[in-house]
């Protein structure tokens, strides 16, 4: 991976986390034990993108129908296009990682599979678009537990995904928990 849209993506993804948090010490439209979905962790990754690379083409959910008989989801979470990358980009929330990070596991294979590659292919022909840009798979989660961040940090590994670069970043610290929110990430090259 290039190491100047390595530091790039880091440092997105890092003030993703600070306005996050930002929003959250403002209002947290959830209980204590509640969570954002997914949803909200790809909508402020794609906004800091945009900000970010400025001619940059971001959307939630990119289709997948070849996927659906996977008995996964026939989608990946969100999409950004920049001048030197397309990033694909799965999210998870803290309770579908806190046991276990299978839901992972099951994210970067759909990242890496062929369904993916020839779906997105095939809506680039029918638009007569090219994109000769270097394409990236990207995991984002959030944790509220320290133990769950560190696991990600030193004991996660896919032997699919050898080169993962995996880093977090402190979203904030709330006062009725005891550990920092943070998001977790995790940046490879797809083999296209």
């Amino acid at each position: 991976m290039n190491i100047e849209f390595q530091h790039d993506l880091e440092s997105t993804i890092e003030e993703t986390a600070k306005n996050f948090g930002f929003m959250l010490e403002k209002f947290r439209p959830f209980n204590k034990g509640g969570e954002l979905n997914e949803r909200n962790l790809t909508t402020q990754l794609l906004m800091q993108l945009n900000n970010k690379f400025h001619r940059a083409v971001v959307c939630q959910e990119f289709h997948i129908p070849m996927y659906s008989d996977k008995g996964d989801s026939a989608y990946v979470d969100a999409l950004a296009i920049t001048d030197n990358s397309l990033l694909f980009i799965e999210a998870k929330r803290n309770s579908s990682i806190i046991s276990n990070f299978n839901e992972i596991d099951q994210d970067i294979i759909k990242l890496q599979s062929d369904a993916l590659k020839t779906q997105f292919k095939s809506v680039c022909n029918d638009r007569r678009e090219t994109f000769e840009q270097c394409a990236y798979g990207v995991i984002i989660a959030d944790s509220w537990k320290k133990s769950i961040t560190n696991r990600w940090l030193n004991q996660y590994s896919n032997k699919l995904c050898p080169d993962l670069i995996k880093n977090s970043f402190k979203i904030s610290k709330f006062s009725d928990y005891s550990d920092d929110y943070e998001i977790l990430c995790g940046v490879f090259k797809l083999n296209w």
